[in-house]
Parts: C-alpha cells; sequence; structure tokens
C-alpha cells in the first residue's frame, strides 16, 4: 500500500486547482492492488473522495491526541482479553504497562504522558466490564480477495460468545460524543403523574412553613411545641407514604421509557457503525464458516466523567446489504481502473467524516 502524508501531498499539486489536481493524483494509481478496509466502507458511502485518497492515493493525517488515545486503548484491552482467552486473567497494572510501552513508539515525547492519563482514565472504566466478557478471538485479522487487483481486509476487534453459544462481532470505540437515536417523548400519564407529584410536595411543604415559624416563637409553650413536632411528624409520613405511591406509578413508566430510549439509540449506533461490523461478521464466517447474527458496540464517552455505553443489535438486515455495497464499490473501481476520471466518480462531502480535514487542506 503506498503512503502520503498530507505535507508530502500538498508538494506535488496545484494549489489553485486542488480538487482536480488531486484526482489526477488518484489517476496516475491506477494498476495497483486496492485495498477495502471495513472501517472505510461507510466513509466511502458518505464521501468517496475522503475514501480515494486514502484508500487509492494513500494520503494519512498523522495520528492526534484521540487517535492515539483510542489505540493505546485498544492495546490495553487486547491485552486484557488475550489472556483471558489462555484463562490467565491481566491485571489493570500489567494491561496499561503494555500499552505504555506501545504509545513510547506511537508519540512524540511531549505527548505521551497526556495519551498515557487519558486511555488510563477511559480503561478505568472499561476494565470492570472487560471482566465479565466471554472472548473467543481479539484483535483477528480477516480478508478476502474479491479480485486479482482488490481485497476486504481488517482487523476485527473481538469475537464473544453469549450464553447461548451464538457469536458476537464487537467493536471498542472512543468518541467525544455520545450516540443519541430519536428521543422518546413521555406519555400523557407520566406528565401528569409528575405534574400531581410536584404539586402535592409543594402543598405538604407550605404546610410545614406556619408550624416551623411556630415552633421557633419565644412565646410558644413546651407542650404546643411537642404538639407541633407531632403535626411535623404526620405531615412527613403523609409526604413520604404519598410520594412513595406516586414513584410506584411513575417508575415503570420511566423504565419503559428509557428501555425505548436505549433501543433507539441502538438504533443509531446501528446506523453508523453497523456496516462495518456486518462486513466483518462476512469475513469472519468465511474465515470460519460461523454465522454470526448479532452485533455490538462498546462506546467510550470521553466526557469529564467517562461513561461506557454498550449497544447490541441484529445484523441480518445489513448483512444482505453487504455483498450488493461491495459489489457497487469494485464496479466503481472497475470504470476508474478502465479510465474514468476520479474527478467524475469520487465527488467531495465537506460535511462528512474526514470532510472538515479535506475541506481545509483543499480550500473547499
Amino acid at each position: 500500500e503506498c503512503k502520503m502524508t498530507k505535507d508530502e501531498l500538498g508538494e506535488l499539486i496545484d494549489k489553485s486547482n486542488a480538487y482536480y489536481s488531486i484526482c489526477s493524483l488518484i489517476d496516475n494509481n491506477r494498476g495497483r492492488k486496492v485495498i477495502i478496509r471495513p472501517s472505510g466502507v461507510q466513509t466511502f458511502l458518505a464521501n468517496r473522495l475522503a475514501w480515494a485518497t486514502a484508500q487509492l492515493l494513500g494520503l494519512f493525517f498523522d495520528g492526534n491526541d484521540s487517535t492515539h488515545t483510542g489505540t493505546a486503548l485498544h492495546i490495553a484491552a487486547d491485552h486484557f482479553y488475550q489472556n483471558k482467552i489462555q484463562g490467565k486473567v491481566a491485571t489493570f497494572k500489567e494491561c496499561m504497562l503494555v500499552s505504555a510501552r506501545a504509545i513510547r513508539y506511537m508519540c512524540k515525547a511531549n505527548e505521551r504522558y497526556s495519551i498515557y492519563c487519558e486511555a488510563k482514565r477511559l480503561f478505568v472504566q472499561y476494565f470492570e466490564h472487560a471482566l465479565l466478557q466471554n472472548p473467543l478471538y481479539s484483535e483477528m485479522p480477516c480478508g478476502i480477495e474479491l479480485d486479482e487487483w482488490l481485497e476486504v481486509k481488517g482487523t476485527l476487534d473481538r469475537i464473544e460468545v453469549d450464553e447461548y453459544g451464538e457469536h458476537i462481532v464487537v467493536d471498542i470505540k472512543t468518541s467525544a460524543s455520545n450516540v443519541y437515536g430519536t428521543k422518546v417523548e413521555e406519555p400523557t400519564e407520566l406528565v401528569e403523574l409528575k405534574s400531581q407529584k410536584t404539586l402535592f410536595e409543594k402543598s405538604i411543604k407550605e404546610q410545614f412553613k406556619p408550624l416551623n415559624s411556630e415552633k421557633r416563637l419565644k412565646k410558644t409553650s413546651d407542650e404546643r411545641k411537642i404538639e407541633i413536632e407531632k403535626e411535623i411528624q404526620k405531615l412527613e409520613n403523609e409526604l413520604e407514604l404519598q410520594l412513595s405511591l406516586f414513584n410506584e406509578k411513575i417508575k415503570p413508566l420511566e423504565d419503559e421509557i428509557a428501555h425505548q430510549q436505549h433501543l433507539n439509540d441502538c438504533i443509531a449506533a446501528k446506523a453508523k457503525y453497523g456496516f462495518q461490523l456486518a462486513i466483518y461478521a462476512m469475513l469472519y464466517q468465511i474465515e470460519t464458516g460461523v454465522e454470526i447474527h448479532k452485533a455490538r458496540i462498546e462506546l467510550l464517552v470521553k466526557t469529564k466523567e467517562p461513561k461506557l455505553r454498550v449497544f447490541e443489535f441484529e445484523l441480518d438486515d445489513l448483512k444482505v446489504k453487504v455483498d450488493a455495497i461491495l459489489l457497487h464499490i469494485k464496479e466503481v473501481l472497475e470504470y476508474w481502473n478502465n479510465g474514468v476520471p476520479a474527478s467524475v466518480l469520487f465527488g467531495f462531502n465537506p460535511e462528512s467524516f474526514r470532510g472538515s480535514e479535506l475541506k481545509e487542506f483543499l480550500d473547499f
């Protein structure tokens, strides 16, 4: 595979006509073997120029803190899972030590400590989850030739086996943003119950005010203070009881909303990452003969307090489409190899993945 940095590319192109200049360089690379990466298929669908500059021209952007952190986390997780597959238990410290060694070769000296600290911060959240998993393979390379000049290959993060013996393809992601599906609106019944609860709580608390005021007065006798204490205790008991009754009605409705929201979030995760995992499932089946129907995304959200979110979804509908998508990519590449210009086949979308980097570079 050819490789080219952003700076190297900048020296080769006509910056006054960058798009067509880059397309011309892509056209000069005809005849080489092309590798389709599962992680790049959705890039192809969303931004063909971004895909072509990476896969046909070999352009790569220098790894930033985010990509280095993700790689460091994957290395720590892989060390844990490789040991677990062999019946051993790697400690948190051992996993981070392996990751730290990799960071030394991956990052500049002045970046290493911050990358290590961020990877460690995320792995703290992930480690407890990892202890509960049942891995069969970790960081497993797989691939298939579609033609003598075209190959689909990559490295899947992990294969798990669930309690029913079914294989699951798993991918670990790190992101600064969470994944949210369509928001589930609260039903009228829940809205009314919450309103009633608030009004009742406010009404009871209003009754506390005159009692507490009277209790603080110097002229209030000790006997009256005892009576006030009993009245306050009675109100507190009534408040606790009624709030408990409200919560008994509210909680099942909120649980159902949370469940439905999670399902919607899983749909969003499937839309974002599904094709990549469907291709890995296909490659795994070709490699092992075992069919995979389910995928899991383990998303570490890099918020102030890192959060691990797990999304599972079915793959069968996407696997049906994978053959058509790969055939489509193959047909586009055949047109390109047969002389159709890259400027006709590989359009640019500045709003998609890697679009912002290319937009800045190409001055779109």
